[in-house]
């Protein structure tokens, strides 16, 4: 999987300064729709109960987790290299434990501190490196 999306990284550096984000934007979404569905229909059992929350859910996930991420990701990436964002990607997990502290209170353990902490020091190393 990590090996198709880093396909992604790179042919998005290439095409992000040929074509305006909003197609490769749409694009992204309407080929990964048509790839997905087949599989979804045929291994996900389709029993859901639309309750506002769901809707709720299903709404912030589409829009702004998948279609504005993906509009901003191929909109800036044209202004830096792939191997910056990679970089800049891979430090999502560290924002998403960040927030999954501050936002719903989770606990860390100090194993998950150390861990944070290597992934931020790897990024700032590869990052500040570059400079020298």
């Amino acid at each position: 999987m990590r090996f198709f999306f880093a396909l992604q990284v790179v042919f998005l550096s290439h095409f992000a300064r040929r074509y305006p984000a909003e197609k490769l934007t749409f694009l992204q979404l309407f080929t990964t729709l048509i790839l997905s569905v087949p599989g979804a229909l045929f291994f996900e059992p389709l029993t859901p109960v639309f309750t506002p929350n769901l809707v709720g859910a299903i709404l912030i996930t589409a829009v702004f987790a998948t279609a504005l991420t993906f509009y901003l990701q191929t909109r800036f990436q044209k202004v830096t290299g792939s191997t910056r964002a990679g970089i800049i990607y891979a430090f999502e997990p560290v924002f998403a434990v960040l927030f999954a502290y501050l936002i719903h209170g989770e606990r860390l353990t100090r194993q998950d501190w150390i861990g944070g902490a290597l992934m931020l020091a790897a990024i700032l190393i590869a990052e500040l490196g570059k400079n020298r």
